[in-house]
């Protein structure tokens, strides 16, 4: 399931929406969270979750047999958006550098 998670109102243009993508399989009490994109530079994490995204809706769907999610799993496949639309490695607004900043 897609979920917003973050919005932001630049002063100019318009806003930016960061989604994850969720699955939830039976009673679960572990959390398994999966960040790509926090350097717009950088593209390979955000194939990388979208292609275990695909993977992932298959299990839920029953298509990929001998799987099934017995947990909670989020991803959030893109959370630097602005430096992805100006490939940059840092953040647009005050340069930072996610990947030396995150989790925070």
């Amino acid at each position: 399931m897609k979920e917003r998670f973050f919005s932001l109102q630049p002063p100019v243009g318009e806003p930016t929406h960061l989604y994850k993508m969720v699955w939830e399989g039976g009673a679960f009490r572990e959390t398994l969270s999966i960040v790509g994109g926090l350097q717009g530079d950088q593209l390979t994490g955000l194939y990388i979750a979208s292609q275990l995204c695909r993977f992932l809706q298959r299990v839920e769907e029953g298509r990929e047999p001998g799987y099934r999610i017995t947990g909670k799993i989020q991803i959030f496949p893109l959370v630097n958006m602005p430096a992805m639309q100006t490939r940059s490695r840092l953040w647009s607004h005050d340069n930072l550098d996610l990947n030396m900043a995150f989790p925070g």
